[in-house]
């Protein structure tokens, strides 16, 4: 799907990023530096441990 995005918009990204590089290219950075699912769920437990462990945001009562 980002490829998707990228492929449509190509033109607005390169300008954006100043880089001239083809869809793929542009594509991959961001999602090379996403986390492992595991760093991310770490981070989440670090703030919010029962959010962490069911995936769901707490209800406010």
């Amino acid at each position: 799907m980002p490829l998707l995005v990228v492929q449509r918009n190509l033109d607005l990204f390169r300008n954006h990023l100043a880089r001239h590089d083809s869809a793929e290219d542009i594509t991959r950075a961001p999602l090379a530096a996403k986390p492992s699912r595991l760093v991310d769920l770490i981070r989440m437990a670090v703030y919010d441990l029962d959010q962490a462990l069911t995936g769901q945001a707490p209800t406010v009562a």
